[in-house]
């Protein structure tokens, strides 16, 4: 029997606490918040609505997405960002269609000016609702119960923050929400058209891989137990309902499929502790290769634009009248990035690169690139300024040549031409130039320029 091209070796499988900090429970307290303030059905317009029925999610099964992250395999001519990994018999996927198809979030292109160079925003959302400070996902929801919000549409951005997050980023409870967002959101009309899909399903990869390769572990069989706990960030709930989907012997064991509706996310109750499944993963296991979307599926918004050839939405054309921006966040914002937004809609994504940036990560670059701009800028200028001077002193010079040479003398000099590099001005008599002393002629100069001072990077 030929060995399974495993990407980590049984040998060295572990025995692991899988952590998550999502707590949906709390999402009732929002809805709450936003039916007293008059918010709510304009939340259920937006572009997390789906995500208000999550508090049927309450048990997040770490032994069964422990068991499927051991058996990744090497699948060839699989994408690289993309998840394989075998059950019983049969090679199974978790790739960009199979999560758009349980989250329901929208894929595409990141635009390019979204991802790069996010600054405060003065008497933004921040100023009014916590005196500029970065508030913590339980200040947001304080915050929301409190109401009386100076904008109306202030309920909104919180409870965007507090999905994306929390929920989404699975960024503890306690913590505070990512400063890029709390820029981002200010523009309602770019944050609602941003695919998030495609930047969510990449940082949940990322932490799903990491829960093997990120840190140091112990080569300990699954029966030995150990304190052992890992955080996997992201949203690893689509993992683990991708995985009932897939694998149909599940439903019952895990979690109860309640009903067929679309996002597949909403299917799906799991309030009760999942049974042992270690003897569930035998090589009689079935399990279903990759999902496939339904008729009525494929009439869904998220749907709608998924390029299935390369596994990657394309952003819907933005008419003009949906890219306006309110006054107010004409005041705080530039209109940059919704241009972007709509140029990037009206082009062909199939040819246009993928962006995968995490926001976090490029602000340290965009301070050295213009720390870098503004030494060159610097050195151009010193560059000029020293060749303006070398120009005036040599037109001082050559005025001076001309100048001795309607004087009266008793001979001439040795050398009068001004071309030659070696002037032998030594070998001139005292009384070659009596009015004037060649010697002494005023050269303007220049100082040196003084770089300012560079603050390091963050």
């Amino acid at each position: 029997m030929a060995e399974i091209p495993y990407v980590y070796r049984p040998s060295n499988w572990f025995h692991a606490r899988i952590l998550v900090h999502q707590r949906f429970t709390e999402l009732n307290r929002m809805r709450d918040s936003l039916d007293k303030v008059g918010e709510l059905k304009h939340f259920q317009d937006g572009v997390f609505r789906r995500f208000l029925e999550l508090p049927r999610l309450r048990i997040f099964g770490g032994r069964l997405c422990q068991l499927l992250l051991c058996r990744e395999v090497n699948h060839l001519g699989g994408n690289t960002d993309e998840m394989c990994f075998q059950v019983g018999q049969t090679d199974i996927r978790f790739g960009k269609l199979e999560f758009c198809l349980v989250s329901g979030l929208q894929f595409g292109t990141i635009p390019t000016s979204v991802v790069h160079g996010y600054e405060d925003v003065e008497g933004g959302v921040l100023d009014r609702c916590f005196d500029g400070k970065v508030p913590t996902f339980h200040m947001i929801l304080n915050r929301l119960d409190e109401g009386n919000f100076d904008k109306s549409d202030d309920a909104i951005k919180l409870s965007y923050l507090f999905i994306l997050g929390h929920v989404l980023l699975g960024i503890e409870y306690g913590k505070t929400v990512p400063r890029w967002a709390c820029m981002f959101v200010e523009n309602l009309t770019a944050f609602e058209c941003f695919p998030w899909g495609t930047y969510i399903y990449t940082q949940t990869v990322y932490y799903l891989r990491r829960f093997m390769t990120g840190r140091k572990k112990q080569n300990q069989n699954f029966s030995k137990k150990q304190n052992l706990g890992v955080n996997i960030y992201g949203f690893a709930w689509a993992f683990q309902v991708w995985a009932m989907e897939a694998i149909p012997c599940l439903t019952g064991v895990h979690g109860l499929r309640i009903s067929n509706v679309y996002p597949r996310l909403m299917n799906w109750c799991c309030k009760n502790k999942p049974k042992k499944l270690d003897n569930e993963f035998t090589d009689e296991m079935e399990a279903i290769p990759t999902l496939t979307p339904t008729a009525d599926e494929l009439q869904q918004d998220y749907m709608v634009f998924f390029n299935l050839e390369n596994a990657m939405g394309d952003i819907p054309e933005i008419s003009k009248d949906d890219v306006m921006v309110s006054e107010s966040d004409k005041e705080l914002l530039s209109e940059s990035v919704t241009r972007e937004m709509k140029s990037n809609a009206n082009q062909d994504r199939r040819k246009k690169k993928t962006y995968t940036v995490d926001p976090q990560e490029t602000v340290a670059t965009d301070m050295w690139e213009k720390l870098f701009a503004q030494v060159t800028d610097q050195i151009s200028a010193a560059e000029k300024r020293m060749t303006e001077s070398f120009t005036r002193q040599f037109d001082i010079l050559l005025e001076e040549v001309r100048s001795q040479r309607n004087a009266p003398y008793t001979r001439s000099p040795k050398r009068t031409s001004i071309y030659d590099d070696h002037h032998d001005w030594g070998n001139l008599s005292d009384g070659a130039f009596p009015d004037h002393d060649s010697t002494k002629a005023t050269v303007d100069t220049y100082p040196a320029p003084k770089l300012q001072h560079m603050e390091s990077a963050p």
